[in-house]
């Protein structure tokens, strides 16, 4: 019951933030085209994953990892309903993969590929949805090119963004979100942060103060990118890069 009514609270809180029409409840239940129901997909549904060894594609009890071709400058959208990301530049240019670990199998003997909703690579952009349910708990990295924009769907999840350039835009339902950002201020033209329920903090500088929901803030640099982050219940963080 106490779950409940907190999201009824976020609900409320998160849609009267500025410039923001989601909800906790839609961030935490239904992502892009994802029910966050912890069922496997349909196998009817095979999801753009060519099954074919030269791709490196592996799908094994607790492991799971594919790369494909995918261009710099191109734009990611990735939906998870569970887990921890981790989106960092891949060192192989012009190349995406997705690597996934996770601590405990599946249930009725599942392989991790069973909870990939959509997997479609273009020539400049991507859709990467996992269901992977929390008892799993996945660990998701994303490798993509250094120059990569990313529109990020995140359901109850902690994400770490760390140097990659481009525009972002992060919804998150629960949970915290961490962008790490390069030369202080020169990298993005702006940084909005919206949280509803939760706490915010720019770790960036010396008197790094937590402040409390409702939250909005903007933060103007001297760079060319843009970021807007929100979260319903939980926390966000921004750092510099080590």
């Amino acid at each position: 019951m106490k779950c409940v009514l907190s999201v009824i609270v976020a609900t409320l809180l998160f849609s009267s933030l500025p410039c923001s029409d989601a909800s906790a409840l839609h961030w935490i239940t239904r992502l892009g085209h994802t029910n966050c129901d912890n069922h496997p997909v349909a196998e009817t549904h095979a999801p753009g994953l060519i099954q074919r060894s030269e791709q490196n594609y592996v799908d094994a009890p607790l492991h799971f990892e594919v790369e494909r071709p995918f261009a710099s400058h191109s734009l990611l959208t990735l939906v998870v309903c569970d887990g921890e990301v981790h989106i960092l530049p891949n060192p192989h240019p012009d190349q995406l993969r997705v690597v996934v670990h996770l601590g405990a199998s599946l249930r009725h003997e599942l392989i991790p590929g069973r909870f990939l909703q959509e997997f479609v690579v273009g020539q400049k952009d991507a859709d990467v949805e996992w269901k992977l349910p929390a008892s799993s708990r996945p660990v998701i990295d994303m490798y993509v090119p250094e120059q990569t924009a990313l529109d990020l769907q995140l359901g109850r999840t902690n994400l770490l963004v760390k140097g990659v350039r481009g525009d972002k835009e992060v919804n998150a339902g629960k949970g915290t979100v961490r962008l790490d950002v390069s030369n202080g201020d020169s990298e993005y033209h702006s940084i909005t942060v919206d949280v509803a329920m939760g706490s915010f903090a720019d770790l960036r500088t010396e008197d790094s103060l937590s402040h409390h929901f409702p939250f909005h803030q903007e933060l103007p640099g001297r760079g060319d990118a843009t970021a807007h982050l929100q979260m319903a219940m939980g926390r966000i963080e921004i750092d510099q890069e080590n």
